[in-house]
């Protein structure tokens, strides 16, 4: 059968059952055996003269297929469905150049031919479907990208602006790469329980609502290092490594309140040190070198143990602030040892002070084995083997401490004398009473009542007051705590001289003062001018009524008349004496378990300079 058709108008002819063919005689739909096998072939332009070649569908006509004979590729004029598999706004192109993308393109595929990727339009540009590294690959339980060297990054394009990213060229996982607030992991276990990681804003890492367990899964603090192995070398427990010029240190701080320090001082010859600020280079309260030596106080101890304080350096307790002892060094450099809080319990015992054994506890003294002694000090003891005794050193000189026979006053103090409790024989010239010790009559415990131990002195003669009428000290001595316990007596006589050479009669004030209270205070008559200076005599007299803090006291004043000599008798004459006062005073109720100042005081009744009062010696005594 043939078909014919009218190129204008599109008709066909149908000429025979087997062909169809053109007007120009281009075959369609005939038997084709030309490759061996007999089938049925769909010829158009069979010449290929035919240009464009175009089916068209629809009542209008203006669907098409049409074969773009320039182009050499078919084009369809809208969508095409393949058995349900839609390709709408569709276009593939194979180009090494990228063809235009734009709104009216949107959803255009091409292949670039030069670097064999794929790209989709959207509407702006064109967008690789397959972006190098990021192509993923499963193989059994593993998802890796195909791209050994490809970065990952998530939320965000790049690296520098994603919340958390991989880069693999670095080895780096960047967690808040995009710089946000506070960067934070959280974990959860279990509905309740969570905690957080993070990095903040001041450079540093943070462990959050959780505790951190070193080597433990079960940490019992926030922090807890653990581990069970046999090591002992360098690899053991936590180490605080150091490498630049700083120090290796931990620190604990209260806040706004103290801080410690502990660590290596590396600018210190590398000493271990605790500190009691934020830096080991002050305030090292402890100190340990690298050859052993420990220092408290000290930074460079020079012995195994160095103690570096005010007294006293070592205090030991039996009950804390009750029952106490102390060790020191003070400013003389003497060994002060003290035991007890009060006078009468400040004792240091050797030993446990048990009697009958054949190996007793023993206090051993310095030994010197010459003739002579060495400087001495008030209360210094040692032992001459030369001599074979005690030395003690007293009244500024050195004595034996124990002597064959005791003198007073240059008369020998017998046997008789010291067993018995009356007073000893008026030869003595004192009144010496012994106090036997109730337990046995041979043990004496006992003191000697007359016999002075001098105390303090002075024989430098020195003007105390010249043309001024203000109150001055003539002469004044601190009382140690505790040296006149319940009992005792202390004595001050000063000796000197009083001018008036003012041109018209004056006075002088004495006081007398005992722990800053005045006990006694009285003015002289009238004073003659003269060029000569009179003599005086102040003697001052205290001392406890059974208590430490309750005296009673009594003094003399004595200035003589105009010519009195000052290096002898002078002349007394009655009328020539201008004071000669007997005093007895009240309780002033010091406590003296303290240091107590005594003193004397002149109060010039002018400021001429032709007044003045000189003091010429003083010393002071304790009975």
């Amino acid at each position: 059968m043939r078909v014919w058709k009218n190129l204008s108008v599109g008709v066909f002819f149908v000429l025979s059952a087997t062909n169809l063919v053109f007007a120009a005689e281009q075959s369609i739909f005939k038997g084709d055996t030309r490759y061996g096998v007999p089938q049925q072939v769909l010829i158009i332009d069979e010449n290929d003269q035919s240009g464009d070649l175009k089916l068209q569908f629809g009542n209008a006509l203006n669907q098409y297929l049409q074969w773009n004979n320039n182009t050499n590729q078919f084009e369809f004029s809208n969508n095409v469905n393949f058995g349900g598999y839609e390709l709408k706004d569709f276009r593939a192109e194979n180009a090494s150049n990228a063809p235009i993308c734009d709104g009216t393109r949107r959803g255009r595929m091409y292949h670039n031919s030069a670097t064999s990727k794929t790209f989709v339009c959207n509407g702006t540009v064109w967008e690789q479907i397959d972006p190098d590294g990021m192509r993923w690959t499963y193989n059994g339980n593993v998802l890796f990208p195909e791209t050994t060297t490809s970065d990952m990054a998530v939320g965000g394009d790049s690296l520098a602006n994603s919340m958390f990213s991989i880069d693999e060229s670095s080895g780096t996982f960047l967690f808040g790469g995009n710089q946000s607030a506070n960067p934070t992991l959280n974990f959860e276990a279990t509905n309740n329980s969570a905690g957080s990681f993070g990095f903040n804003t001041n450079d540093s890492f943070y462990f959050s609502g959780s505790k951190v367990g070193i080597g433990t899964i079960n940490p019992l603090s926030l922090l807890t290092i653990s581990e069970n192995t046999s090591n002992e070398d360098g690899s053991a427990g936590l180490t605080i490594e150091q490498a630049g010029s700083g120090d290796a240190v931990a620190q604990f701080l209260l806040p706004s309140l103290q801080r410690w320090v502990v660590g290596i001082d590396n600018s210190d010859a590398d000493k271990f040190k605790i500190a009691s600020t934020q830096s080991l280079d002050s305030d090292a309260r402890l100190t340990i070198q690298v050859d052993g030596k420990v220092g408290i106080g000290a930074t460079s101890p020079d012995s195994p143990l160095e103690i570096l304080s005010p007294l006293p350096q070592l205090k030991l307790s039996y009950a804390d602030n009750t029952i106490d002892g102390s060790i020191g060094i003070n400013v003389s450099e003497y060994l002060v040892l003290q035991a007890g809080t009060t006078a009468e319990s400040k004792r240091v015992m050797i030993g446990t002070g048990g009697g009958g054994s054949a190996t007793p506890d023993m206090l051993g003294l310095d030994v010197k084995n010459t003739t002579g002694d060495p400087s001495g000090f008030a209360g210094a003891m040692y032992y001459n083997i030369f001599q074979n005794s005690f030395r003690c050193y007293q009244a500024s000189s050195w004595v034996d401490c124990i002597r064959d026979s005791l003198t007073v006053n240059g008369a020998a103090v017998t046997d008789a004398d010291l067993d018995n409790t009356t007073p000893a024989a008026p030869n003595h010239g004192v009144n010496v009473t012994w106090q036997k010790d109730a337990s046995s009559p041979a043990n004496i415990s006992a003191y000697v009542s007359g016999v002075a131990i001098p105390v303090d002195r002075d024989t430098t003669s020195t003007i105390v007051a010249s043309a001024t009428n203000t109150e001055q000290t003539l002469y004044s001595y601190t009382i140690p705590a505790n040296m006149l316990g319940t009992d005792r007596i202390v004595k001050m006589t000063v000796l000197g001289a009083y001018k008036n050479n003012s041109g018209t009669n004056q006075t002088l004030r004495v006081r007398y003062k005992f722990g800053g209270t005045t006990v006694w205070n009285d003015v002289t008559a009238n004073a003659a001018n003269s060029s000569q200076e009179r003599g005086f005599r102040f003697e001052f007299w205290i001392a406890n009524q059974g208590v430490a803090n309750s005296q009673t006291g009594a003094g003399t004043a004595f200035i003589g008349g105009t010519g009195t000599s000052t290096n002898g008798s002078g002349d007394l004459g009655s009328d020539e004496t201008l004071a000669d006062a007997h005093i007895t005073f009240g309780d002033p109720a010091i406590n003296t378990t303290s240091a107590t100042s005594m003193e004397i005081t002149v109060q010039m009744s002018t400021s001429n300079s032709g007044a003045s009062v000189r003091q010429d010696l003083a010393y002071v005594e304790l009975y």
